[in-house]
């Protein structure tokens, strides 16, 4: 469940991406999913992808006379699977840490895409690039992702000190092979990416598609 009863009912996942709160899911999960969002101005519009998008606490790269407008995400091919958890806070439901996952799997049984986000770790998502990289082009056997998980807790990177800092163990394996696991199953065209979302029929009926290949909400 994603917030509590008053943002549940008026809060919008367009509002939760401008606010740009750490402690937030939706930036995770739509960094996960490579989304891109759709800023307004006077003089225009643009497009900036998540991996760019989230500067610093609270702070986003719209500009002061801008406004987001859309939230594009590609539709997963088929062989794709998703996962999002998270660890909450017991009083506000906020993100103590959370990770969401994007794999697409080739006909093969290997890993073609990993897109693997880190959230409650700075200010803002953080990719697990070593996870990811580890991932890529191997089978997604137990063995394979517990390694790629442990990644993610390694090198040099933001998402690796802030593990080692916070005492934190690297992103739970498990939902790593969830998504892997999700990923074994004909997708189609359909639309199943914001699985920490119980109410997915509620979203699908907001959203809308563009072409084959994107939905925009």
């Amino acid at each position: 469940m994603i917030g509590d009863v008053q943002v549940r009912n008026r809060g919008t996942i367009g509002g939760s991406i401008a606010h740009a709160d750490p402690g937030a899911d939706f930036p995770v999960i739509l960094t996960a999913l490579n989304a891109s969002f759709v800023l307004q101005s006077t003089s225009g519009s643009r497009t900036v992808a998540a991996d760019d998008f989230f500067i610093d606490f609270y702070t986003t790269a719209m500009a002061a006379n801008e406004v987001l407008t859309e939230i594009r995400v590609p539709l997963p091919t088929a062989g794709s699977g998703t996962a999002y958890v998270k660890l909450p806070h017991p009083a506000s439901g906020y993100v103590v840490v959370s990770a969401g996952a994007l794999i697409a799997r080739q006909p093969s049984g290997s890993c073609a895409l990993a897109r693997v986000a880190l959230g409650g770790l700075g200010s803002g998502p953080i990719r697990a690039m070593a996870t990811e990289t580890e991932l890529q082009g191997k089978p997604l056997t137990p063995e394979v992702i517990a390694a790629a998980a442990a990644k993610a807790a390694e090198g040099d990177g933001p998402g690796g000190r802030h593990l080692r800092e916070r005492g934190i163990q690297a992103p739970r394996s498990d939902r790593l092979c969830a998504a892997g696991d999700r990923s074994g199953s004909e997708t189609g065209g359909e639309f199943k990416a914001v699985l920490v979302m119980r109410d997915r029929a509620r979203l699908l009926s907001r959203t809308r598609t563009t072409d084959t290949n994107t939905i925009v909400f």
